[in-house]
Order: C-alpha cells, then structure tokens, then sequence
C-alpha cells in the first residue's frame, strides 16, 4: 500500500510512500530533526519511520509496534511520548533503540490535559486536571 505526498517545489509531480503492511491510514505525522518521518497509525498502535537521501523516494526504515495509548506525541528528536489512560502512565520512547527511556504515573483523580517537552528534551512539563476538586496540577520531570 502507499500513500503520496506532493513535492511542492514541482507540484506536478506526487511522491509515493510505501508502508510494509496493509496500512494506509495517517493519524500523526511529524519530521524529525535528522530528515525522517515519523508516521502514526493509531487504530492499529503502530509507527513507521521513513527516511530519504534526497527527499524524493523515501523508504520505510522501520514498523513499530506500540503499546495501548490515548495521546501520543512526537519530539523533533525521535521521542514517542504516549499516555496511556487506563493506568495513567506516561511513556517516553526513544524510537531509535525502541527503549523507554522515562515513565511516570500521575494522580487517579487527574486528566492529562496537556504535555510539553523542553528544546534540548531534559524536561518533561504535564499538566493534569481535577476537575471534581476543581484544581489542576503543573509537573515537571528530568527525562
């Protein structure tokens, strides 16, 4: 299966991505500081990562399968942050050893609303939602 981009700089000509699989449907999608693309799939919980040398044809380097998550995220340097609300667990990734580099539980009576990651991708700043007790929580961590 493939799906096209367009090449804007000649737009009358479509560049083709071929997935590994059946796949074809793009939930996220981000470019990573080196190049690549990281593509989302999150019906079926998988990543692809496609790489290209001169940004015309580009290969799929790699299929991963990732765990259950509600929200996920991707860094410019190749991080999966997922958030898996069933355990209230956040997962950070590192897509390039496929290794998890930084889990965090928060608070049962917290919604994730919202997470950040900061340039150099030492700092993780999540901010959970109580909305019962009306309060929300702002918390940093040291990836």
């Amino acid at each position: 299966m493939f799906q096209e981009i367009f090449d804007f700089e000649t737009p009358d000509k479509e560049i083709k991505l071929t997935f590994p699989d059946w796949q074809k449907e793009i939930d996220f999608l981000s470019f990573r500081d080196n190049g690549n693309i990281i593509i989302i799939n999150a019906k079926y919980y998988r990543a692809y990562v496609f790489s290209s040398k001169d940004n015309k044809r580009w290969t799929c380097k790699s299929m991963i399968e990732l765990q259950y998550f509600k929200k996920i995220y991707i860094t410019p340097k190749g991080k999966l942050i997922l958030f898996n609300d069933t355990i209230n667990e956040i997962t950070m990734w590192n897509i390039d050893d496929l290794s998890a580099k930084t889990r965090i539980l928060i608070e049962w009576r917290h919604v994730l609303k919202h997470i950040e990651i900061s340039d150099d991708e030492e700092l993780l700043v999540v901010c959970a939602e109580n909305k019962e007790f009306k309060e929300t929580n702002l918390y940093v961590f040291s990836t």
